[in-house]
């Protein structure tokens, strides 16, 4: 059993789109979609929609303490890559902090960067050796997961919609919060948001350039991904204001 928790294992190396990483996004999306599924029940019994809410919040909660423990016993834990400061780590602590307080405002925000940064980050996981069952796998996929899941939820029991200025005020933060944690980089020998240098275990960024040439690919990007997220709002909208008409 210990196999699964260990730093340096010899167990199977990961493998990006293997049979277990397609199984593993189809559970999370067939959930999403009950989700969405659910929407009336959720607006109609209370007891559903605050039933799913504090588990989703259990399982960010428990996920990234149970990360930070695993490191920390088996002295892994580093102010230079353990540090919460990554775009998803952010957009997990304010999930947490949204559904606590079943705030909407942060889920203008966090349906753009948290949806954003949770979608990229299972499609491309940067997680190295580490294949199911090990404890990084299920801790990974539980806490990214549990963030697209939060922004699904979210948007089915409380009916939001994005606009386009939240789109805009998203893109940019993650300007502002970039060259923040460029500064902190320089200031820590560190390379979180990989803005010093691409991850070691290999990811999207590698199709992207060179260095620094990837991180103006990378902006470009991600503004056109949160476009594509707004697309599905934005026909709705005309469809609403068409029938109007």
């Amino acid at each position: 059993m210990d196999k699964y928790f260990e730093v340096h294992t010899s167990e199977a190396t990961f493998k990006i789109f293997s049979q277990m990483h397609t199984l593993t996004l189809a559970f999370i999306i067939l959930i999403g979609i009950a989700f969405c599924l659910m929407r009336n029940k959720f607006k109609e019994e209370y007891k559903w929609r605050n039933g799913v809410r504090i588990a989703l919040l259990t399982l960010l909660i428990v996920a990234e303490i149970g990360y930070h423990s695993w490191l920390i016993i088996h002295h892994a834990w580093s102010v230079k890559t353990s540090l919460p400061l990554h775009l998803s780590d952010v957009a997990i602590y304010l999930s947490i902090v949204m559904l606590l307080l079943k705030n909407k405002k942060l889920l203008q925000f966090l349906y753009f960067v948290g949806l954003g940064s949770s979608i990229q980050a299972m499609l491309t996981p940067t997680i190295g050796q580490y294949a199911f069952p090990h404890f990084r796998y299920i801790e990974y996929f539980a806490v990214h997961g549990g963030v697209f899941l939060c922004c699904i939820f979210m948007i089915a029991a409380y009916r939001f919609r994005p606009t386009i200025i939240s789109l805009c005020i998203a893109f940019l933060f993650i300007n502002v919060y970039g060259g923040l944690i460029f500064l902190i980089n320089r200031l820590l020998g560190s390379n979180y948001m990989y803005l010093m240098k691409k991850p070691k275990a290999g990811s999207a960024l590698d199709i992207l350039g060179a260095y620094p040439k990837y991180l103006f690919s990378l902006d470009m990007i991600i503004l056109v991904g949160f476009y594509l997220l707004f697309i599905p709002f934005w026909l709705s909208n005309r469809k609403v204001n068409f029938s109007r008409t």
